[in-house]
């Protein structure tokens, strides 16, 4: 009798851990689809150097691998126009635009063997690179020029002295200046230098009010007829200048799918939850004032 007890107890303890086991790995399972669900809407830092919000899914699928660009581009398809996608790859065209035509690409990845470039015209849209022509710019200007530029350490006397400045594309640009007005000191921040073949002295802003990416001549900051000597050539091919990392099939396929994967997990293992909860549920101790038994004699 005694042994019947204790085998009794040793059943009812057993049965007790493990059902609670049971819960304990459910809620651990819990944690991980939570983990991952906090993962994929927490978007990872972007390469992109600027603060910007896109709707474009792809976009806030893989923020993570794009670089940052801010170039204007012309279109050059082989057909006469270009086929304008709302993710790379896609088969469907939103639209397509006609060779000639000036776009400017924020963004750029490289998915599957092939660079794109995004814009938010077209409520958000990704062209294939490959069929655009970059436009000569303050990128194309450094890269030329990369051996003579320097680090400013003058006074910006002249800039002291005028308060409205003609800010320009590139140093001998061919294209009409910027007028900046009201230049004040907390402006005095250069990030390099360039002497043109006259001696002209110029600094570069990256980020200049509204405007960005600019040069300012700082031996003649308030001359708008600034000679042309330096005009864009025809715009050419694009060539990435630095090292992608590249967004494969399968992974965009795997971040498209992610979110109903991690909703289908959390449900079953809530249903199963729910079930095993029945199944260990404690009975209730039944009462024993409850009428109905049968009286004696």
């Amino acid at each position: 009798m005694c042994m019947n007890g204790v085998l009794i107890m040793i059943k009812r303890i057993a049965a007790f851990i493990a059902a609670h086991l049971i819960f304990f790995v459910l809620a651990l399972l819990l944690v991980v689809a939570a983990t991952l669900v906090f993962l994929f809407v927490t978007q990872p830092a972007s390469n992109t150097g600027v603060t910007f919000k896109s709707d474009n899914a792809f976009y806030k699928r893989h923020e993570g691998k794009l670089e940052h660009m801010g170039r204007n581009f012309m279109a050059d398809g082989e057909d006469g126009s270009v086929p304008v996608k709302r993710e790379p790859g896609a088969a469907a065209d939103i639209t397509n635009i006609q060779n000639g035509t000036i776009v400017y690409i924020l963004n750029s990845c490289l998915y599957d063997g092939v660079y794109w470039g995004y814009t938010f015209e077209y409520t958000g849209a990704w062209i294939n690179l490959d069929q655009l022509l970059v436009l000569y710019d303050y990128a194309a200007f450094e890269r030329e020029h990369s051996d003579d530029l320097y680090n400013y350490s003058g006074d910006y006397a002249g800039l002291v002295e005028s308060g409205r400045v003609y800010a320009w594309q590139w140093p001998g640009t061919d294209w009409p200046p910027i007028v900046i007005d009201g230049f004040e000191t907390g402006d005095f921040n250069a990030s390099y230098a360039y002497i043109d073949s006259e001696g002209r002295e110029w600094g570069f802003w990256p980020n200049l009010r509204n405007s960005i990416n600019v040069w300012i001549c700082l031996s003649d900051p308030l001359n708008r007829n600034m000679p042309s000597f330096m005009p864009a050539p025809y715009p050419g091919d694009w060539e990435p200048y630095t090292t992608y990392n590249e967004i494969g099939v399968s992974e965009a396929m795997w971040a498209r799918a992610m979110p109903i994967i991690v909703v289908i997990f959390v449900a079953g293992l809530a249903v199963i939850t729910i079930i095993l909860a029945k199944k260990y549920r404690k009975p209730k101790a039944k009462n024993p004032n409850v009428r109905g038994s049968k009286s004696r004699g």
